[in-house]
């Protein structure tokens, strides 16, 4: 998996009334209304270094959030789990993280991968410095 675990945050990526990317590493994934209506979407993409991964994109109920779809501990696909304000359960032994920031709240495995995520003109954009969407074809 690319990176290290670590804090990307949720932030601004630019003024909200763009909706074009602003640099090549972000990308429009999903329209806001599909996302709140399914509560979690997952998304392929490619690490020029690590290859193809999974980042999942959540809505619990108040705000977007990105963070790499597996868990470290026997990759569970996360947006399998439950979305609660906050966070996400994994579905296979129940571990917690933190959508914000990807940390393990309940210590039960390591830290995940969490993206820039932001919301602009009802379309979800996500932040993956030097990647590429990866699309079956």
């Amino acid at each position: 998996m690319p990176g290290v675990p670590g804090i990307h945050g949720v932030e601004s990526m630019a003024d909200e009334s763009t909706t074009e990317a602003v640099s090549e590493d972000e990308f429009d994934l999903c329209s806001l209304e599909e996302l709140k209506d399914k509560g979690a979407l997952r998304f392929e993409f490619k690490d020029p270094t690590h290859g193809r991964h999974e980042i999942g994109v959540f809505w619990d109920g108040a705000a977007a959030y990105a963070i790499e779809n597996y868990c470290p501990h026997e990759f569970g696909l996360l947006s399998y789990g439950p979305v609660e304000p906050g966070v996400v359960v994994c579905p296979l032994h129940s571990a917690v993280f933190d959508l914000k920031t990807g940390e393990c709240l309940d210590k039960y495995t390591y830290d995940t991968l969490a993206y820039e995520t932001e919301v602009r003109e009802d379309r979800v954009w996500v932040k993956v410095p030097g990647e590429e969407r990866f699309i079956r074809e």
